[in-house]
């Protein structure tokens, strides 16, 4: 039986009906490209970043927006669900997705490949699938772990560059990091009940929690090796936060790590205490670097949209060059 449609018409509607799409598409409709541009800038140009109230609500709907909608292109490319592409529902996803306002914050300011991918597949450039609907439904339920854990969330706040608080007592990624040289307060925050998590405390919790993820998604990855273009899509879903990982976090050793998961009470924390460093520093390794990521960078060039721009209407003669853009995402990056 095929379940396909079905199963389109459930991620689609989870997305369109949810919190985050009703919070933005208003906000597409009603806004200029300049506003849009404005509230989508790159945090890093901005001389005090994001500080509005506002603005950081908006950009965290879009944040969590973008990873449904690029859930909803792999179920597409699994053969979990249909084509999205000419329904009604793909022409609203569109409407946000394609917005030229939108498309710097995902295609530049913060790489994401699968929106890139979506977004050119709406455009009807569409890349070549491999079913495996198990295999997604698998990855689905991984997602939904991620999703859920809440102090997991406030590392990756951290991650990308969020911060609590006002100087001199300001918490950022490098508070979090820091903690970990003090293991009385890796086990203040770990006993705390969840009701008094402090900001720090709950960074400090979600990283552990990370490592721990990282543990699952890398034995899951693994199960792959016979999907290589899934494996390489599910590993892009997450690249984002692997590169950033890589580049704020490389200091702090996996010892620093498993030690800190010893003192802690949650099982997840505990198994990961239990692995040995050397299998732990090969999935951090492997997480972070390239080896999953090939596959799918292949697809890219099979594209003419012209990337310099990525003009709606007008198609380029000349492939892309987002295999090229790419090919070099885990580099790490200089401040």
């Amino acid at each position: 039986m095929d379940n396909s449609y079905d199963n389109f018409k459930y991620l689609t509607g989870r997305l369109l009906l949810g919190a985050d799409h009703l919070a933005l598409e208003p906000l597409f409709q009603s806004k200029s490209d300049e506003e849009l541009a404005q509230i989508f800038r790159n945090h890093e140009t901005d001389p005090i970043g994001i500080t509005d109230p506002n603005e950081v609500s908006l950009r965290r709907h879009m944040d969590s927006w973008l990873n449904e909608a690029s859930l909803i292109y792999l179920s597409w490319l699994s053969g979990y669900s249909s084509d999205p592409e000419g329904k009604d529902q793909g022409n609203r996803i569109f409407a946000i997705l394609g917005h030229p306002s939108l498309r710097p914050y995902y295609e530049s300011y913060y790489k994401q490949a699968l929106p890139c991918l979506f977004c050119l597949h709406l455009e009807e450039n569409k890349i070549e699938t491999q079913d495996s609907p198990g295999a997604f439904e698998a990855f689905a339920n991984l997602y939904e772990r991620f999703r859920n854990d809440r102090e997991l969330a406030c590392f990756l706040e951290f991650l990308d560059g969020y911060c609590y608080g006002k100087p001199p007592a300001i918490i950022t990624i490098d508070s979090v990091i820091r903690a970990f040289e003090n293991p009385d307060r890796i086990v203040e925050a770990a006993f705390r009940p969840a009701s008094q998590l402090t900001p720090l405390d709950s960074g400090i919790i979600g990283l552990l929690h990370f490592a721990t993820f990282c543990t699952s998604l890398h034995e899951f990855l693994e199960k792959c090796k016979g999907l290589p273009l899934l494996q390489s899509a599910f590993w892009f879903f997450y690249a984002y936060w692997f590169r950033e990982y890589k580049k704020d976090v490389k200091n702090l050793s996996i010892q620093a790590i498993q030690n800190a998961a010893m003192n802690t009470k949650d099982s997840g924390s505990q198994a990961l205490a239990s692995e040995s460093q050397d299998r732990l520093n090969i999935i951090m390794s492997a997480l972070t670097g390239n080896d999953y990521a090939s596959e799918l960078i292949k697809q890219f060039p099979a594209t003419d949209i012209g990337i310099a721009s990525f003009d709606l209407t007008e198609k380029a003669t000349v492939k892309s060059d987002l295999a090229s853009r790419f090919a070099a995402y885990n580099k790490p990056r200089t401040n």
